[in-house]
This record gives C-alpha cells, structure tokens and sequence, in this order.
C-alpha cells in the first residue's frame, strides 16, 4: 500500500496544533517518571520551555515546592512517600492500568513564588516509542475548588441567620394563630365582616407557622443536621395512618381515597415520623392539586431489594419543562391548587432530603391535564447498619 508522505506530514501538523491548544495540561513520562512530551499548556502553566522540560523528573519540572525546598530530585524529598502524584503514577505503571483519576493539593513554584493548587490528574498506561509510559492529563480546579468553598461557608452563614430569624418568628406567630383561634371559638357577637377578618388573621398565621417550621427544617437539613430515628417499623401502618389523618381534607372536596398494599410483608428500618412527613406531603400536595369528585390513588409495592410507594391523582399535571423545579425550594411551577390552598415552597424539597437521608428516591411522572404520580423508594435493607 502506497504512503502519502504529504497527507500524514499534515495529519501529524494537525495533531500537534490540536494538542498544544488544548487547556488541560498532557505530560508522557517514562518508567522513571522523567518528561518524554508535553503539550503547549504546560509550558504556559510552569513558565518554562518544552525543551527544557524534556527528561526532567516530573516533580522537578512542575517546580515541587519539596524538591526546591530541600535541594533535592523528585523522588528523593522527605514528601516523596505521601505524594498522590507519585503513587498514582507508579501504580498505573506497575499494574497497567488503563486508567485512574484522583484529585491532589499540592504546592509549586511559579516565577518563583510558592503557590498552593489543586488539581485533578487522570493517568492512562500507554506504549510510547515502543515503551510502556504513562500519559497523565492534569486540570487545575483551584479556582473551582476556592468558589465551592466559598459557597459552603454562604450557604452555612445563610442557614444560621435564617435558623436565627426564623426561631425568633415562632412564639409571636403562635400566639397571633392561638389569640385568633380563641375569638373564633367565641365570635357569636361579632359581625360577619369582623369574623371574616379574623378567620383570614387565622388562616395566615396557620400558614407563617407551617413556614416558619419548614424553614427551620430546611435550614438544619442543609446544616447537615438531619436526624433521623432509625427503627424496625411496619410500613403498612404507617401509610394507613398517613392516609387516615388526611381522609377528612379529602372529603371535603368529594375526593375519593384508595389504598393497595403489597401482599409481602412491609416491615423494614426506617424513620417512622420522617417518612410520614414524607406520605403526608404527596398525599397533601394531591388533595390540593385534584378537582372534586376525584380519585386518589397510594400503592405500596415491591421493587427488587426496595420498597415503592406512589401517590397518584387527576388533577391538572406539571409542565414537562417544569417537572426538574418539583424537588427545589420555593419552586414557582405554572399549576395551582385546584381551590387556591396555600403552600410553603418547601414540602417536597424536604421530603426529598428526608428519602436521600434513607438511601432512597423520590421522583415525579406526570402529563399535563392528566395528573401526577409522585414516586419514592426505601430500601428493604437495613442501609443504616
């Protein structure tokens, strides 16, 4: 077969133009961890000539800040022994591995001043003039990794002050709510305007202390202070139960309720009050997003080595454009309640952290006009042990 030497000249041209403009940076070491090749953004990165880079130690040429502290070649510092790069390394040679990634903090030198860095390297075990070699690709994240920081420590100050301002809104909220319920239970001489009112103060006060609890809920969960009390529970009555203390807002609007449980046992661990919260809020959100004279359906089921649960309704379904906001705080979807019932924004983003926090899932399918079936998983398991 006849070689146009032209063509692969110019495959080659290709190549090496596509490599040197690639952002990550691309070293090819040998078994003794000396540079073999590098692309052009390691020699942007380190401020040094390829050239003068080809056959150093790979600790050397990145300017390790233990081997030019101490005077001494990569592989000989006091740090060799704990550096992830090196045993990464060594590891894909030793073993062939065809690849392995690992993220590491590490201190160089460049234009002489030290810097910390974090990187992400990804090593490959390759043949390279005939050798076994390792190509290793190397991103900086130090950036990343300082904004990710950045926004645990906003998140954690945004938590503590709404923990702080919501604890304080509790007691007067709960004393408007009882003061309002007290006159109501006691309002035959008022008149029907200043009933309305007060059954409105009512209402709205009901509503702030829900919020309020939500809100405090929410703001531990993301503290990472959910706690849960794991037991062996019998889930049949639970969900039982869930449905029972619900019935009556179902009746109200002529909803029908219907309940079918698996035939195989339904014990398993679990935190019995949490997951309640859990039913409670799909059967809740259900009563008020379906019209009178409806259905409601719970199904308990088995599912491989997890427990299922679906709560369905007729009501008039999600957007497909919306069903990824369900799970997220304060979530505006374009579907209302049915007869305009207040909601907080926060029950099913917690009831999700309540299911993550029991190595389970919690997802929607839903058609618009058609309804919603709301999903989560438990596993059989005890994933807690």
């Amino acid at each position: 077969m006849k070689v146009d030497l032209n063509q692969l000249k110019e495959s080659n041209e290709f190549l090496n133009t596509l490599l040197n403009h690639i952002t990550s940076l691309i070293f090819i070491l040998d078994q003794q961890l000396r540079i073999q090749c590098v692309n052009g953004a390691v020699e942007e990165s380190f401020g040094q000539d390829i050239k003068n880079m080809t056959y150093q130690i790979f600790g050397n040429a990145i300017n390790c800040s233990h081997a030019i502290e101490e005077n001494k070649d990569c592989q000989h510092t006091s740090f060799c022994d704990l550096c992830d790069f090196r045993k990464g390394l060594l590891k894909v040679l030793k073993h062939q591995i065809p690849t392995y990634k690992e993220k590491v903090n590490r201190s160089l030198y460049i234009n002489d001043k030290k810097i910390e860095k974090t990187f992400v390297f990804t090593t490959r075990h390759i043949y390279y003039k005939n050798e076994s070699m390792v190509m290793v690709v190397v991103d900086d994240i130090t950036e990343i990794e300082e904004q990710r920081r950045e926004l645990k420590e906003a998140i954690s100050l945004k938590n503590k002050f709404l923990g702080t301002v919501t604890h304080d809104l509790r007691n007067p909220i709960s004393a408007i709510q009882n003061v309002s319920w007290f006159l109501l239970d006691d309002s035959d001489k008022m008149t029907d305007e200043q009933r309305l009112f007060l059954k409105d103060i009512y209402e709205v006060s009901e509503y702030m202390s829900r919020l309020v609890d939500d809100l405090l809920e929410i703001s531990r969960i993301e503290s990472g202070k959910l706690e849960l009390d794991i037991g062996y529970h019998d889930y049949a009555e639970t969900i039982r139960e869930s449905v029972m203390i619900n019935q009556p807002l179902a009746v109200k609007k002529d909803i029908k309720m219907e309940l079918t449980l698996s035939d195989k046992p339904l014990m398993l661990y679990y935190d019995r009050n949490k997951i309640m919260q859990v039913v409670n809020n799909l059967i809740g959100n259900a009563i008020k997003f379906s019209y009178k004279k409806t259905k409601i359906s719970v199904k308990v089921t088995h599912r491989d080595r997890y427990l299922l649960t679906c709560v369905s309704d007729e009501g008039p379904g999600i957007p497909m454009d919306e069903i990824d906001q369900v799970f997220s705080e304060f979530s505006k979807l374009s579907t209302r309640p049915t007869e305009n019932e207040k909601s907080t924004g926060l029950g099913l983003a917690i009831a999700k952290r309540i299911v993550d926090g029991h190595h389970g899932e919690i997802w929607v399918d839903s058609v618009e006009s058609e309804g919603s079936h709301f999903f989560f998983s438990l596993p059989m398991d005890d994933a807690h042990k």
